[in-house]
């Protein structure tokens, strides 16, 4: 029986809700008002909301809100999970006791597994409680011919994928592309518009007529966004602008100083280790940034919560508290603190001050899934070795970080050079950086070297990297650079630290080498762990550790500079560049 025909009856008084929340302050974000109200709910639906007297029965379950304000579940607009290290069912563990009750998957296992992966994704996505609505993969590989990834999505896949009920958008792309005007990205957009869903936008920093090129003819939405001025000019655009939690206090200003309209502009985490999120929260950290740093907590809340429900067509079941919509809300004492006492969701009481209620069993992954690290051979520290015909020096072309790894520029650099190749030392500024391919065991190596990294002793290296996925390895010595590699072969891929020769921290993350099967918990300890080796044994002191070994590969922007298995790459011009100048 459909929902449809219980709500009535409860609403009418004909029939006693199944929950029943008194004493509440409403939060409407329909109408920017908080005042007094319950709230009934009957097949996991909001059926009444105001006076509930009628709807109560002697099995209706009661929960009083003492004052509380009742806040909408919070909808992140644009979040890869996968970032997360953890599934769908372990995420749902972390997330809904933070209010937060929707996301919007962002793609990365289809770089590596395509849409079988992606499948796998929307199929744990039905039998959790976290609704997980799907961001179709577009752009793999991100950029053509200067990358290798698991998988190339054609068009025909994307209609696929576009077809499925979870699906919502199509997922973000790169730019340059759409410029280029390549024929299967246009193939896609296509598709989108005839599927009657928008497109998930990424222009970083991209302004005139390529920024009212892009607007025109492909991106709907934007979530990277640096500065007030972009974010401004974005929404005079008539795009959807997604504010994220790191770069709020850049871009706040836009709204609190120009006083504009701000239906369009919606929040999102992007993406967070597990750890983070455990610590800092999902979306609602963002909407506590966004309050901190001068929006009014109705309007930030509303960026979280109608805004998104809207923009993503979902508001006639989600986004707020009103009668039809799902059951998705928590309770909370202070708005600009947000921390849940209650959490409700799918009409039921799912969390308690902070604690998880329900159990979920553990969501299992295919074998086919897992053991996505493929290398022809175990390699070697002389596999590391970058050779040159130069007696003592040479000069190259170094990537150096700047501003806590968010800026890269190539610089070029004279370099030592010792027996026929670049030989470091360990008292410079500099780190060996590689990147391996792993999907289909050529083992094809990118190889250069990077400054401001800050590796005194040791390797790191981690399967994940935006977009291709291969495995990027950073270290002050070739020996530990390869011990890291052949580490993560054998475990199916994730992150690991190495010095003198020795594993001193591995978190394994066997499908696809981008999340694991094991309990949130278990992975908090074992990133922790990987950090502090990190910090206190290799001498890397940076806080985005995460951000900066996971992104050297991403030639896209803001970025526009990185390596890949192709070699060094500038991301604006599209192009490989030599290692020597």
């Amino acid at each position: 029986m459909s929902w449809r025909k219980s709500v009535i009856q409860v609403a009418l008084g004909d029939k006693p809700a199944e929950l029943v929340v008194t004493g509440g302050r409403l939060v409407n974000v329909n109408t920017r008002e908080i005042y007094p109200a319950d709230v009934a709910i009957a097949d996991g639906r909001i059926a009444i909301v105001g006076d509930v007297q009628r709807a109560i029965g002697p099995n209706t379950n009661i929960v009083e809100a003492k004052g509380a304000f009742l806040v909408p579940g919070l909808l992140d607009s644009h979040l890869h999970t996968e970032d997360s290290q953890v599934t769908l069912t372990e995420l749902s563990r972390v997330l809904l006791p933070r209010g937060v009750t929707t996301v919007m998957y962002a793609y990365e296992i289809a770089n590596v597994l395509g849409v079988r992966g992606t499948r796998l994704i929307r199929d744990e996505s039905r039998v959790v409680p976290l609704k997980v609505f799907i961001e179709s993969p577009t752009s793999v590989p991100w950029c053509k011919g200067l990358e290798t990834t698991g998988t190339v999505l054609s068009p025909k896949a994307v209609e696929e994928m576009l077809a499925w009920k979870e699906t919502v958008s199509l997922g973000e792309s790169d730019v340059f592309d759409i410029l280029n005007l390549d024929a299967s990205i246009l193939a896609k957009l296509e598709a989108a518009h005839a599927a009657g869903k928008p497109v998930n936008g990424h222009a970083a920093m991209v302004t005139g007529a390529q920024l009212m090129a892009v607007a025109a003819g492909a991106f709907h939405d934007d979530h990277e966004n640096y500065t007030a001025e972009e974010v401004l000019t974005k929404a005079r655009l008539g795009m959807r602008v997604m504010l994220r939690e790191f770069n709020i206090p850049f871009v706040a200003a836009a709204i609190t100083q120009n006083k504009i309209d701000t239906r369009n502009m919606l929040l999102a985490i992007d993406d967070k280790p597990v750890h983070w999120l455990v610590k800092q929260g999902g979306v609602d950290a963002a909407v506590r940034a966004a309050i901190a740093n001068g929006i009014d907590p109705m309007t930030a809340i509303q960026m979280a919560t109608i805004n998104p429900a809207v923009y993503f067509r979902l508001d006639l079941n989600l986004g707020s508290i009103s009668p039809g919509r799902i059951g998705d809300f928590f309770l909370v004492d202070r708005l600009e603190d947000l921390e849940a006492k209650v959490v409700i969701a799918n009409g039921a009481v799912v969390a308690r001050d902070g604690k998880f209620l329900l159990a979920l069993p553990a969501y299992p992954y295919p074998d086919w899934a897992k053991g996505t690290v493929h290398l022809s051979r175990p390699l070697t520290a002389k596999d590391f070795e970058i050779p040159t015909k130069s007696p003592t020096e040479v000069e190259a072309r170094v990537i150096v970080l700047r501003e806590a790894g968010f800026v890269r520029k190539l610089e070029p650099r004279k370099l030592p050079v010792r027996d026929g190749h670049v030989e470091l030392g360990v008292d410079g500024p500099w780190n060996y950086i590689a990147v391996v391919e792993r999907h289909s065991g050529k083992g094809t190596m990118g190889q250069g070297v990077v400054e401001g990294f800050g590796i005194r002793q040791g390797a790191i290296a981690t399967s994940v990297g935006h977009d291709c996925h291969n495995l990027t390895v950073v270290g002050s010595n070739r020996e530990d650079m390869a011990v890291c590699v052949n580490a993560l072969a054998d475990c199916g891929g994730g992150y690991v630290a190495v010095r003198d020769g020795k594993v001193q921290a591995l978190v394994p993350l066997e499908i696809a080498g981008l999340t694991t099967e094991a309990p949130y918990e278990q992975v908090v300890e074992k990133l922790e762990r990987f950090e502090a080796v990190c910090r206190e044994e290799l001498g890397f002191p940076k806080e985005m550790m995460f951000l900066m070994i996971t992104a050297f590969v991403f030639e896209g922007t803001p970025f526009g500079v990185a390596i890949t298995d192709k070699g060094l790459v500038d991301g604006y011009q599209q192009k490989i560049l030599p290692f020597f100048v």
